[in-house]
């Protein structure tokens, strides 16, 4: 879960690529397009941040 936590603040509030998130936490692209791709699908962001 704290990935999970670390990868969407990196994509979403900071911004960063995909892979600027997967190289910071040592994850591939793929796991990183699959964390954002399901947080759009959850609505767990929108325009670009990470609703809490």
């Amino acid at each position: 879960m704290r990935q999970a936590r670390a990868i969407f603040r990196l994509k979403f509030e900071a911004g960063l690529s995909h892979d600027q998130v997967a190289r910071a936490c040592q994850v591939s692209k793929g796991v990183v397009a699959k964390y954002a791709r399901r947080a759009r699908e959850l609505g767990l962001s929108k325009k670009g941040q990470v609703l809490t």
